[in-house]
């Protein structure tokens, strides 16, 4: 880990922090895997600016597991904020419902909203720490503002510093802190109320590649430990494919297509999906795409094979199974195999000098598709 930025802990002894046990009635549900934290059921949302009115949100209906990473993607002014902001009541549909853990959002009174959203956590991008006041100030704010007892404050930011790894830190100011610290200070402000729901608003998109991956693995922690479920929108497809177990992706302020992050990662079936996936593709190696022509001109050139997994339960392939198969001469040129949620999808590129037709019949059963993207000379 580089500079100051501290490992991800473990939360497993934290466990307490999190408002009832199944036992008591309240709630987890003692089959989370049914039960439906978060609901969006028709939800609209307009926007009156001096041009006219603004369609952020057009239908959207979806449902969030109970204690399941929920993403939400979608390219800029998809509505991805938007709809984030309606779990809260920070945006107010104009159209639907959104029920969360029972409560029809838009029912609440003022009183109501306030005690509610206590019990939903928000990460922000930019932290939003109050500059002026230590880490212990900025996480105790929610409890001080809600007029907890001194005493069960100083217990509840012990507890939440602890989990998120920041012990000691208590007195530093946020000026004093590493960018992945202020968030570490974020996500334990957003705890410390206990919450049911954690929102995060591109939590990750202002920090380092290797401190997001602490990040992610605090926020994997969390969820695992303590059963909070969390919602994320984010522009940064190595997120969603790191942390989330279903997806849902906006465009233009409607659902494009939605489900688990497996599906959708390994067969996206909407050009927007395509779009933001398409950083995410291989390319065939610019050294072989300059010589790779279209039609076999002469004996020397061989085959260039695609092989493509699509999360279809294959482990992907083994080797000694493609030099018995194939034969010896089989070269392998690129190999970008990765796994979601225990699926492995992606490509390999080989080349061979079989007949096109025998090529492809060997490869049948190696992976789940494969074809000839051209061919190449064999000092490849």
């Amino acid at each position: 880990m580089g500079g100051n930025e501290l490992t991800s802990v473990s939360v497993s002894r934290f466990d307490h922090i999190v408002a009832p046990s199944p036992e008591s009635g309240e709630g987890l549900s003692p089959n989370p895997a049914r039960a439906i934290a978060v609901s969006f059921d028709g939800v609209g949302k307009t926007y009156d600016t001096n041009n006219g009115s603004v369609h952020a949100l057009k239908g959207i209906t979806v449902d969030v597991a109970q204690g399941s990473i929920f993403g939400i993607i979608g390219r800029s002014g998809a509505g991805k904020s938007s709809l984030l902001r309606t779990v809260n009541r920070l945006e107010t549909a104009t159209e639907g419902r959104v029920v969360v853990n029972g409560v029809d959002v838009r029912s609440l009174s003022d009183d109501g909203l306030v005690t509610f959203r206590r019990k939903v956590g928000m990460v922000f991008q930019h932290f939003n720490l109050l500059s002026a006041k230590t880490v212990w100030g900025n996480v105790a704010l929610p409890l001080i503002v809600a007029g907890v007892p001194k005493l069960e404050i100083d217990e509840r930011v012990a507890d939440v510093l602890r989990l998120v790894g920041l012990e000691g830190k208590q007195d530093a100011y946020p000026s004093r802190l590493s960018g992945g610290q202020k968030q570490r200070v974020g996500i334990a402000r957003a705890l410390v109320n206990r919450p049911e729901i954690l929102l995060c608003d591109e939590a990750t998109s202002a920090l380092d590649p290797e401190t997001t991956l602490s990040i992610l693995e605090l926020l994997k922690d969390i969820n695992r430990s303590l059963g909070i479920t969390i919602l994320l929108i984010t522009h940064e497809m190595s997120v969603v494919r790191e942390i989330c177990d279903d997806v849902v992706v906006l465009e233009s302020g409607q659902i494009a297509e939605a489900g688990k992050t497996w599906e959708i990662f390994s067969k996206p079936a909407h050009a927007a999906t395509k779009a933001l996936l398409k950083p995410l593709e291989p390319g065939i190696p610019r050294d072989i795409a300059d010589r790779l022509a279209s039609q076999r001109e002469h004996f020397h050139q061989r085959a260039l094979v695609e092989l493509t997994y699509g999360g279809n339960g294959r482990e992907g392939i083994k080797l000694q199974e493609l030099a018995r198969v194939v034969g010896p001469s089989v070269q392998i040129v690129q190999s970008v195999v990765d796994r979601i949620q225990g699926h492995a999808y992606g490509r390999m590129l080989l080349t061979t000098d079989a007949d096109d037709r025998v090529a492809l019949s060997r490869f049948e059963g190696l992976a789940d598709n494969a074809r000839i993207l051209g061919y190449v000379r064999d000092d490849v």
